[in-house]
């Protein structure tokens, strides 16, 4: 299993590794499999809204649709590796990727990569996971162990790593999620903080 997410009505969505997509309806206990290329090396899934869900594979990034569950077309193809998906408050989804960190409008059906060529300060393409802390900034891991602050405006990446020194650089990170409301929790391979 390497992703998961519920759609606005209820249904999972299981993200397998090698074996497709597993749909449970809300309202019947009987799973749907979803097998073919576009299911394959499934690492993150996000709905955009009612009909439409996004996936992060191995090979790309592809626009899903719930209702038909048939795959409508690909925004991003290439090895990316495909990580993380997280959501701001504007509606932006931004995917992880080992190429850089991708943001999607879906209101206007675009989207940019921020990577070491138009980020100051990032020390490697690679993005394990974005967390949008507020309207400004993400809280990134960039590579495995490198935390910072990246503000998409300014084309930013500020290293946190040096003002925390818990960190201790060996720690591979895998995820972060709001603790409360102002506390953020980063998850290791050494634990969580």
């Amino acid at each position: 299993l390497n992703a998961y997410c519920r759609d606005r009505q209820g249904g999972q969505w299981f993200g397998l590794q090698n074996a497709g997509i597993v749909y449970l309806r809300p309202s019947r206990q009987k799973a749907t499999c979803l097998t073919g290329d576009i299911y394959e090396g499934i690492r993150c899934m996000q709905p955009l809204d009612d009909e439409r869900c996004l996936m992060g594979t191995n090979t790309g990034i592809h626009i899903f649709n719930i209702r038909t569950r048939q795959g409508m077309r690909t925004l991003v193809k290439g090895d990316l590796g495909c990580t993380d998906t997280s959501k701001d408050s504007s509606g932006n989804i931004w995917i992880s990727t080992k190429k850089g960190l991708y943001c999607y409008n879906c209101n206007t059906d675009t989207w940019v990569c921020y990577d070491m060529g138009n980020v100051k300060g990032l020390l490697h393409h690679h993005i394990r996971f974005s967390l949008p802390v507020d309207e400004n900034r993400l809280l990134v891991c960039n590579l495995l162990h490198h935390l910072g602050y990246l503000y998409p405006q300014e084309g930013r990446f500020e290293l946190l790593n040096d003002k925390l020194p818990q960190l201790q650089k060996y720690r591979t990170m895998s995820a972060a999620c709001f603790f409360s409301e102002d506390t953020v929790a980063v998850c290791t391979q050494n634990g969580m903080f």
